[in-house]
């Protein structure tokens, strides 16, 4: 190997171009002037394609830019030799720079008959703004749509608060009615009635109050889309308990329950899955 590089580098059986040619100063000088501007152009294009490949790595194609990179700097560096050897008569080394530009040719002349029919398939300019456009007709349009949805939900909301209050509105009266009539036979005829009645009044009272609540829960959990609300540490085991206590089970039913967590959620809705449950399973055993 060491002999190799030696013999390469020798140039005792040459001479250089200056001291063994009839060169005038005119004919060299333009030689050597041209060669060195013609290596100078081929590194920077090799240096631009090189950069290019680095900062793009999602180019198609990118080992034929690589390749032409390392083409256009040994075909520049074959120049590079020529304007030296009027000094330096390394002409092994010059020789060897020819080879391997020759293959590097070789190499990239297989490597664009490989990609020509993949590069013909690609899309050309026109047909990628066709599909652009065509891509942003199609946003457009669906970003109508969705206007129009929001447009609709928005309606939708409005009816849904209105008919929310609406509702609240129209059910409450008739338990403050309800409640106003309980509260005036407690007043008028509180004494002469017993214990037990006066017992069932105050209960009666207690779950009107707790409808006209849960009528205003309901209606602002209706409106929870419009308005920002804050979720609350719900514990399940007194609400269960509120719930059985609403339904009052009769002397001799007892309903039990394990520990349950308590929850960071609505309280309206949670409390109204827990009222439906009783109703739920007297349907489904009335169905059987």
């Amino acid at each position: 190997m060491f002999k190799f590089v030696r013999e390469l580098f020798d140039t005792t059986d040459f001479q250089s171009r200056w001291g063994g040619e009839n060169w005038s100063d005119i004919h060299g000088w333009t030689h050597i002037v041209a060669d060195i501007t013609i290596f100078c152009t081929y590194a920077a294009m090799a240096c631009v394609l090189a950069y290019f490949a680095r900062r793009r790595p999602d180019v198609p194609f990118l080992p034929i830019f690589w390749l032409l990179a390392a083409f256009l700097l040994l075909r520049g560096s074959v120049h590079l030799m020529n304007a030296t050897l009027f000094w330096h008569p390394w002409y092994r080394f010059s020789g060897l720079v020819k080879v391997l530009t020759a293959l590097v040719s070789v190499g990239m002349v297989i490597g664009l008959l490989r990609i020509v029919p993949k590069a013909l398939a690609l899309p050309g300019l026109a047909t990628i703004n066709q599909r652009l456009e065509a891509e942003i007709a199609e946003r457009k349009r669906t970003q109508e749509v969705i206007a129009r949805y929001a447009a609709d939900l928005e309606r939708s909301n409005r009816d849904l608060d209105q008919f929310a209050y609406s509702a609240s509105h129209d059910l409450k009266a008739p338990l403050r009615a309800v409640d106003n009539l309980a509260r005036w036979i407690a007043e008028d005829a509180g004494r002469l009635l017993p214990e037990t009645s006066r017992r069932d009044l105050a209960l009666m009272r207690e779950r009107i109050g707790r409808m006209q609540r849960l009528l205003d829960d309901l209606l602002a959990y209706a409106r929870a889309g419009r308005i920002q609300h804050q979720r609350e540490a719900v514990d399940t085991a007194v609400l269960v308990r509120d719930v059985v206590a609403w339904f009052a089970p009769p002397a001799g039913f007892t309903v039990t329950s394990a520990d349950l967590p308590t929850l960071a959620t609505y309280k309206a809705p949670l409390e109204q899955v827990f009222r439906n449950l009783p109703s739920n399973i007297t349907t489904a055993k009335m169905a059987k």
